[in-house]
C-alpha cells in the first residue's frame, strides 16, 4: 500500500511511509469525525468567521486593533506533536487558531496528511500559515555556494581570506533569489495551490536565526574594507549593512514568489520573521548596540523588507531572565511599543505577532523550571497564563505563537499551551475585553522612566517606554536587573474626562497579594488584589466603581 522514502527535516533524516493520498485523506477525515467531540455547528461557524475576519483586518484602522489569534512553532513533524489534526480539532471546538503547517526543506517529501486538512480549510475559507527554518541557510550549507570564489561567495570572507559559514551582506542578489525559488517551486506547493487556490491569507514564517555578519564585524570583513575603507562611523556602517540586507532579503522573497505559480497566492502572502524587529534588550546594557541596526531616521531595516515580525517574549534558558525580576520579558517588551507603532503607522497591514516561551527545556541543565525549583518556586499553568496575558495586553499582537522544540509533544506541554488558547478565547467571549483590546489606549507612567537607560540614541530618548503602574508592594527605585517585582500591572483607557473608563490587568508571579495599592495616572490610587493567574478590573471615573471581572 505504500513505500518508504527519505524525509529530510532540518538537520535530520529518517524513514517515513508515504501512503496513497486519496485513501489517506478519506481515513484522516473519518478519524477526525470519530475522535472529536465538537462544539455546536453555530459555535463552529462563528469561530471560523471570527478567525478569518480578524486575520484580514488591517493592524490599525477605524475598526481598532484586530482581536488576537493563536499559533505555535511546533508543527507536529513527529507523532504526538501540534500537527494539523490537533489544530483542526481545537478549531472545531470553538478555539481561535490560525492554522499552521510545516514548511518543508527543498526536496523533502510532503506529509500527505496536509492535503486532507487543506481541503477542509478550503471549504471553510480559513487563512493558513507555513512555519519554516532559515530560508537563507542553503547559502551556507550547499557546496555550490559555499565553495564559490571569494568575490562571488554569499558568505563572510574574513581578513585572512577564509570563508565563514554565515551569510554576508556583500553576496550576490542573484544567489539569494535563486535560493528563494528553490523553497517554493516544488510539487508540494504546486499541489497545495491546486487544492486551495484562494486562501484569504497565507503566512510564511521563518525562525530567522541563521548566522549573518553583524555590523560591528564589518572591519573583520575583507570585502567591506576593500569597498568602504576603515574610516566609517558606526552609524555609517549600520546604514551600509542595513541597506544591503534590505536588498538581499527582498531578492530572497522575490525568488520565493517566483516559485509560486498562483497569482492569488502571491497577492495574499506575507513574510514574517522571528525577531526581525527592535531588540527588547534595548538599553539594558551597552552591548545591546552590537545587535541593532538602529540609525537616525530608521528604527532597524527589517520593517522595510519583512511584512511582519514574531517578537520573542521569552524567559530564555541561557540567561538570567525570569518572569519575576526587572530583567524580564514584561519589562523588555515595553521597549518595543514605539517601534510597533512606527511600523504600523507606516504600513497599516504590518503583521506584528508575539512568540511566547517559558524557558522549559528539560534536557538542558539550564532549564528554567529547574532554575525556579532551585529557588523554592513552582511553575504552574496558572503562573504561565498570568505571564502570557500581561504580554498580550501590553503588546496586543495579531497572534500569540507558543514556542516548543520541534520534537515536543502535546502530551507533555498541552496544559501550558491551552492557557494561551483560553486567554485569547476570553477576549472573544467578553464584549468588554474585546472593546478594550480594539480601542483601549495603554496608560503611560510618565512619572518614572524605563529602568533600561544604557546608550539610548538621542533621537529615541523621548519615546514612551514605561507603562508599569506603581505598586506599593514593589521595591523603591532605582532597580537592579535581579530585583524582584512582586506585582506587574498595566491599564488601558477609553474615553475622556468624566467618561473615562479603564481596564486594569494585574498579576503576581510568585504569590497572591491582597489590597495592593496601584497609582493609576489620570485617576489616583486604586486598591485591588493580584494573583499568579492574573486579574482583570474595570473602573469607571463617573462612578468610581472598581469591578473584578470574573473571566
Amino acid at each position: 500500500m505504500g513505500w518508504k522514502s527519505t524525509w529530510e527535516m532540518d538537520d535530520l533524516s529518517f524513514e517515513k511511509p508515504i501512503f496513497d493520498i486519496k485513501l489517506l485523506s478519506v481515513i484522516f477525515l473519518c478519524v477526525l469525525l470519530q475522535e472529536s467531540v465538537y462544539a455546536s455547528d453555530s459555535i463552529f461557524e462563528k469561530t471560523i468567521a471570527e478567525i478569518t475576519r480578524e486575520s484580514l483586518l488591517p493592524s490599525v484602522g477605524e475598526n481598532g486593533r484586530p482581536l488576537p489569534l493563536v499559533g505555535h512553532w511546533n508543527r507536529g513533524q513527529l507523532a504526538g506533536g501540534y500537527d494539523p489534526k490537533y489544530q483542526f480539532n481545537l478549531i472545531k471546538n470553538g478555539h481561535h487558531l490560525l492554522p499552521w503547517f510545516h514548511f518543508p526543506m527543498p526536496g523533502e517529501k510532503w506529509n500527505a496528511d496536509y492535503y486532507a486538512v487543506i481541503e477542509e480549510y478550503r471549504k471553510l475559507n480559513l487563512p493558513i500559515s507555513f512555519i519554516g527554518t532559515q530560508w537563507e541557510r542553503i547559502l551556507s550549507e550547499d557546496n555550490s555556494y559555499l565553495e564559490l570564489e571569494e568575490k562571488l561567495n554569499p558568505n563572510v570572507v574574513n581578513l585572512a581570506g577564509s570563508i565563514e559559514r554565515k551569510v554576508s551582506p556583500f553576496g550576490r542578489a542573484k544567489d539569494w533569489r535563486d535560493v528563494g525559488e528553490r523553497w517554493t517551486n516544488n510539487e508540494g506547493f504546486l499541489t497545495l495551490q491546486d487544492l486551495y487556490p484562494n486562501p484569504p491569507l497565507i503566512l510564511f514564517v521563518s525562525n530567522n536565526e541563521h548566522k549573518k555578519m553583524r555590523w560591528h564585524e564589518a572591519l573583520l570583513s575583507r570585502r567591506f574594507i576593500e569597498k568602504y575603507g576603515l574610516l566609517n562611523t558606526p552609524n555609517e556602517i549600520k546604514k551600509i549593512i542595513g541597506d544591503k540586507w534590505i536588498d538581499l532579503y527582498a531578492n530572497l522573497f522575490d525568488g520565493m514568489l517566483d516559485g509560486i505559480k498562483s497569482e492569488h497566492w502571491k497577492g495574499n502572502l506575507k513574510f514574517i520573521g522571528y525577531n526581525a524587529f527592535l531588540t527588547g534588550s534595548f538599553g539594558r546594557w551597552p552591548g545591546w548596540l552590537k545587535y541593532s541596526l538602529v540609525i537616525p531616521g530608521r528604527i532597524e531595516p527589517w520593517s522595510h523588507v519583512w511584512d511582519g515580525a514574531s517578537v520573542p517574549y521569552y524567559t530564555h534558558d541561557w540567561n538570567k531572565s525570569s518572569d519575576f525580576t526587572v530583567m524580564s520579558p514584561q519589562i523588555q517588551a515595553m521597549n518595543q511599543l514605539f517601534a510597533q507603532d512606527d511600523f504600523q503607522r507606516t504600513n497599516r497591514h504590518y503583521w506584528f505577532e508575539m512568540s511566547v516561551w517559558d524557558g522549559n527545556s528539560p534536557e538542558k541543565q539550564q532549564d528554567k523550571q529547574a532554575y525556579y525549583k532551585s529557588l523554592g518556586q513552582s511553575y504552574s499553568p496558572d503562573r504561565y497564563k498570568g505571564y502570557v496575558k500581561f504580554g498580550m495586553w501590553l503588546l496586543r499582537p495579531r497572534l500569540v505563537r507558543e514556542f516548543r522544540g520541534w520534537s515536543d509533544t502535546v502530551n507533555r506541554t498541552e496544559n501550558y499551551f491551552l492557557q494561551i488558547v483560553d486567554a485569547v478565547d476570553d477576549i472573544y467571549r467578553s464584549d468588554l475585553l474585546s472593546k478594550f483590546w480594539r480601542y483601549g489606549e495603554l496608560v503611560k507612567n510618565d512619572v518614572l522612566e524605563h529602568p533600561y537607560q544604557s546608550m539610548i540614541p538621542s533621537e529615541l530618548k523621548e519615546k514612551s517606554r514605561w507603562f508599569l503602574l506603581d505598586a506599593n508592594v514593589n521595591p523603591i527605585r532605582p532597580w537592579r536587573l535581579n530585583d524582584e517585582l512582586k506585582v506587574f500591572s498595566i491599564a488601558l483607557c477609553i474615553g475622556e474626562n468624566k467618561d473615562q473608563e479603564w481596564l486594569l490587568y494585574t498579576y503576581s508571579p510568585l504569590d497572591e497579594y491582597k489590597d495592593v495599592k496601584l497609582t493609576l495616572p489620570g485617576y489616583g490610587i486604586v486598591e485591588l488584589n493580584s494573583t499568579p493567574k492574573g486579574e482583570y478590573y474595570h473602573l469607571k471615573k463617573n462612578s468610581d466603581e472598581l469591578i473584578n471581572l470574573k473571566i
